[in-house]
Formats: structure tokens, sequence, C-alpha cells
């Protein structure tokens, strides 16, 4: 999916076109049964996998009213494109760690987390099967290191691989072209123990 394809709305977080992508790859998701989205913005990582897996079942988070305005939006947007794909998803305004969420899930996605790391990965981890994959995304150090060393002295979670992601996209500056560069983004990944 482009990211042209998604509505958007000012001071809404969605994770960009190539960081989905390697994201979803990250997730297996080929083989994923049941996704939790935590801090879902726009819905990107949502869609992307509801559009990549046909069986998939998703739950996404996400406390700002307005990102669930545009999530909702693009629900809208993408059932033209995939009937049926609203019976797959099911959105919850609130925030993570949220008892609305209930059953477990194979696949669990954080993209937004605020300073409530720690516990947001406990809850995941309450909330994940079996050898159930864990991905994380970070645009700051800060986070990126607290997730990285909580993770690593976790007995909870297998030894934590990562990636830095930096993407640079070819755009128009008046008469010419160049690499418009995008906020680096650092991806975690782990498998529940």
């Amino acid at each position: 999916m482009n990211d042209s394809d998604f509505i958007r709305a000012e001071k809404v977080p969605m994770t960009k076109e190539e960081i989905r992508y390697i994201t979803a790859g990250y997730l297996e998701l080929n083989t994923a049964s049941s996704l939790l989205d935590i801090g879902s913005g726009t819905g990107s990582i949502t869609f992307e996998a509801l559009f990549a897996n046909k069986n998939l079942q998703v739950t996404s988070v996400e406390i700002n009213e307005n990102a669930c305005e545009v999530f909702n939006k693009n629900l809208e947007n993408f059932e033209k494109l995939d009937e049926g794909i609203k019976n797959r998803v099911n959105l919850i305004n609130d925030k993570a760690p949220s008892e609305k969420v209930t059953g477990t899930y194979d696949r669990v996605f954080v993209g937004g987390s605020g300073s409530n790391i720690k516990a947001i990965i406990d809850f995941a981890y309450s909330r994940m099967n079996e050898n159930a994959i864990l991905v994380m995304n970070f645009i700051t150090i800060e986070n990126f290191y607290k997730t990285l060393e909580y993770l690593t002295e976790s007995e909870n979670f297998k030894k934590p691989e990562g990636s830095l992601i930096s993407v640079n996209k070819l755009s128009d500056i008046g008469p010419y072209r160049y690499m418009k560069p995008q906020n680096p983004t650092f991806i975690i990944k782990t498998m529940k123990i």
C-alpha cells in the first residue's frame, strides 16, 4: 500500500510505507491469525496487515480520539476495496494497557507507547500466545534503549533483534529533485518464551 492510499490528519502519526513493509516482514504476517496493534494512529499497520493476510483478525488500540476518527475514515475507504474488511478489525479507543482488550494474539505490534513502554511490554506479554511475535517501532533513541534493555533483562522473551531503518524519498524541490530524508526508525523484534 502506498502512503497516498491513506487519509491523514495533522498530529495523527502514521508508519511510513517502507517502514510498514519491513515491519510486516518482521511480524511474519503470512502465518499469523491474530494481531494486536497498540498505538495504531491512522491504522497503517492494521490495514497493511489485513491486506497482506486475508484471514487475519486485528484488534487496534488507540488513545487519541482524532486518530480514531482518521482510522475509521480509512476503514470506510478500504472497505470499498476489500468488502468484509470491517469484520476483521476491532478498534478500541483506550490507553494501553487496556482492560477492553480481550483474548490472546499470535502477533503484537507496538507503534506508540509514550513513556509507558515497560507497562505496554508487560501487557503485550499477558495477551500473547506461546511463541507469539512482538515487534516494536521507535523514532526516539530513549524509548529504543529502554525497550532493548528491558527485553534483554526479561526472562519472558527471546533475545531481541533489531534494525535502524533510514529512508530517503525522491522529492521535488523547485525545478530539481532530491532525496528527502524521513525519520530514522528503530525496529525491535522478539518472541514470547
